[in-house]
């Protein structure tokens, strides 16, 4: 994602696309760090001007089209989505999407997918966070190319941006929901301080996420980390 934003400063340009062969610093939210084999994962960040599209509506618009285009290229029905922006396999986490504002309506926006090699997702402290998968271990031969990736990954963000322009953000949400993880899923939600646990109801107009707590009531969350 650095070189992206460099990139873009240097020239102020959108519409750049990195693709890395490997990475030694990755990073996600908040502050994680993970390294990657050289050639065995699809590691992009890109560089897009969303005049009109709020940040809020982003991971939204970009999981959604992450997932059609895998279930386009692998044909896959395991692949679901989880709050707010990792995509699973066999619920593991197959890959995940982490969104920066680098200037006005121009989001750095780094995609990190395991295809042949799961690493380790780790947190500040060196423990697992989640669960990892990659599609080479259930596709033995065939998992996309980061070409077909990448090309297929700008059609459906190119539908996905029209559809919202066009008619807001309540179809893209009825379309994320259909991926995501069903109603009545067990998780919990962990903030900074605390942790809270419960069953999956919904999704806000706002893209906020409905837990109905094991204690009873519901609790909305903005943000957080859920576990399953």
């Amino acid at each position: 994602m650095d070189v992206a934003r460099s990139l873009y400063e240097e020239n102020r340009e959108d519409g750049i696309v990195v693709l890395a062969n490997y990475q030694t610093n990755g990073r996600g939210r908040p502050g994680r760090v993970w390294h990657t084999k050289k050639d065995e994962n699809f590691l992009t960040t890109l560089v897009l001007n969303v005049d009109g599209i709020p940040f809020a509506v982003l991971p939204f618009l970009i999981s959604l089209s992450l997932i059609e285009t895998l279930m386009d290229l692998t044909k896959s029905k395991g692949l679901s989505l989880k709050w707010p922006n990792d995509l699973l396999f066999h619920k593991k986490k197959l890959g995940g999407i982490l969104i920066e504002k680098i200037d006005d309506h121009v989001f750095s926006i780094g995609i990190g997918l395991n295809l042949r090699d799961a690493p380790k997702d780790l947190d500040s402290g060196g423990g697992m966070l989640f669960p990892p998968v990659a599609l080479n271990d259930y596709f033995q031969g065939y998992v996309p190319t980061n070409e077909e990736i990448v090309s297929e990954l700008f059609s459906h963000i190119n539908k996905n941006e029209s559809l919202y322009r066009e008619k807001g953000f309540d179809p893209i949400r009825e379309k994320w929901l259909s991926h995501h993880l069903p109603v009545g899923t067990l998780m919990s939600v962990k903030l900074s301080q605390q942790s809270y646990q419960g069953t999956f109801v919904d999704l806000t107009s706002q893209g906020h996420l409905i837990l109905e707590l094991s204690e009873g009531g519901h609790k909305t969350f903005a943000t957080g980390d859920v576990f399953i």
